[in-house]
């Protein structure tokens, strides 16, 4: 991967950023609408990722956060 400019954030960021619960995200991460990377105990999240889930989430803007397909 030669992408440099990658950046990560924690989960406290993401949820924040997203304003969305601890629980939300979890489902979004087990779900595989949210692409998480566990590095030791910690979760990040990578912002092309982050960028990713925001697209399709208005390309689907019917669909709810929590909602499962």
């Amino acid at each position: 991967m030669n992408d440099t400019n990658q950046g990560f954030k924690t989960e406290r960021e993401v949820l924040q950023y997203l304003k969305i619960s601890r629980t939300t995200a979890y489902k979004l991460r087990k779900s595989g609408r949210l692409h998480a990377y566990r590095i030791g105990n910690t979760i990040r999240y990578a912002d092309s990722d982050i960028a990713k889930f925001l697209s399709e989430l208005k390309r689907n803007s019917t669909n709810s956060v929590g909602a499962t397909k």
